[in-house]
């Protein structure tokens, strides 16, 4: 049967209405702390919106102005995890100019208090981030926060100097030519390429099954090497 009725015709503008991985311009909207599911471990979530895009067929999602993209900390549950978390905040603020402010707030006791107050301090700037990224499925992206150089000033960076692969812009340079962010998608802490699953793989048989290990004592056990399993940060500022 043929007919235009309810047909979508409506032009598209051919800029994403989504951010993506890579060097990018972008504000902070908000922030939220998540927690896992199925532990107590708990990760930091920045809701970013680029520049707005002037394209009278663009249509932000929600209203939004520019593209927009969730970039998440790693899932924190060792005092490690909250003192490289609580450094990478310091660089933010280092780079918004809001340093000594986000110094102020100290001694709060958790940190969905600490993000609390310091979120009035790091949102609504504009920075150029490099942004990492893990492919969870074909052409689907999940954004992270990378640990390390992973944000610069707006003065810091020329807009005319970035390099691109494809549509990713994978580095920038200062205004005296220095390369001060860069994108490798071969870094695996940086890009983690979706693996499809296998599709051979076939259950063992009974007699190929696993056997736990067995200890003469529980000492034995007490020596296994599992690492540093605590929840309770100690010295941060929350």
């Amino acid at each position: 049967m043929f007919g235009t009725k309810g047909l979508d015709t409506a032009e598209r503008s051919g800029v994403s209405r989504y951010l993506h991985h890579g060097i990018i311009m972008a504000k902070i909207n908000s922030i939220i702390v998540e927690k896992a599911k199925s532990t107590d471990s708990k990760r930091v979530v920045f809701h970013l919106e680029s520049p707005p895009i002037n394209d009278k067929s663009f249509q932000g999602v929600d209203g939004a102005k520019g593209a927009i993209g969730k970039m998440n900390s790693v899932y924190m549950n060792s005092d490690k995890a909250y003192q490289d978390f609580t450094r990478q905040i310091g660089v933010m603020a280092d780079k918004f100019g809001v340093r000594n402010q986000v110094d102020a707030v100290n001694g709060v006791d958790t940190i969905e208090k600490y993000m609390a107050y310091i979120a009035p301090l790091l949102i609504g700037k504009f920075a150029w981030w490099n942004i990492g990224a893990d492919e969870y499925d074909k052409g689907k992206f999940g954004l992270k926060l990378l640990k390390y150089g992973f944000i610069k000033s707006l003065d810091e960076v020329d807009p005319t100097s970035l390099k691109f692969d494809g549509y990713i812009a994978i580095e920038a340079k200062n205004a005296l030519g220095a390369v001060v962010l860069t994108f490798d998608k071969d870094d695996k802490y940086q890009f983690t390429a979706y693996k499809a699953p296998d599709s051979s793989f076939t259950f063992p048989s009974a007699s190929e099954t696993y056997s736990p290990p067995k200890f003469n004592s529980t000492n034995e056990v007490d020596e296994l090497l599992f690492g540093n399993t605590s929840n309770n940060p100690k010295n941060l500022p929350y």
